[in-house]
């Protein structure tokens, strides 16, 4: 007989973990101070955190399924868009800055990152993004000049 016998409490165990494993990832996913999306090949966001969505002032539904370039400001829309199509089909990108917009139509920037998705046979099939906050302070130290005498 070739029947698979299957301990119960051994599978109640492997369970317990696996959920006590996703429910801890899940709370530093949303607990991250940057904002994370991922996306498909096409652009469109799979998954965000709270912080995403909040700072957007959208809801996770009003995200999810929408474009990356919704979320763009003009001013980056054109450059996210050449580089977003090298690397749907190089997988290869540098940190960049990317200012985004808000639902209200405020902007601000975002320095970009991300990590590629790839599939069991290690095949792209989207990239997560983060996108860090940059503060009004760290912006204004560009404009700064060095002093001879201090």
């Amino acid at each position: 007989m070739n029947d698979i016998i299957v301990n119960p409490s051994n599978t109640d165990l492997q369970n317990s973990i696996i959920n006590t494993s996703f429910v801890k990832y899940k709370e530093i996913f949303e607990q991250l101070p940057d904002l994370i999306r991922s996306v498909d090949l096409n652009g469109i966001i799979q998954e965000c955190n709270n912080r995403y969505a909040e700072t957007l002032g959208y809801t996770r539904e009003e995200v999810i399924g929408s474009s990356i370039y919704d979320h763009t400001a003009s001013r980056s829309i054109k450059e996210l868009k050449e580089t977003f199509e090298a690397w749907s089909s190089s997988g290869v990108d540098a940190q960049r800055e990317i200012w985004c917009k808000k639902k209200d139509g405020t902007e601000f920037s975002t320095l970009l990152a991300i990590t590629n998705l790839v599939d069991s046979e290690e095949k792209l099939v989207g990239r997560i993004a983060s996108l860090r906050v940059l503060s009004h302070p760290l912006r204004c130290s560009d404009n700064l000049t060095p002093t001879e005498n201090f």
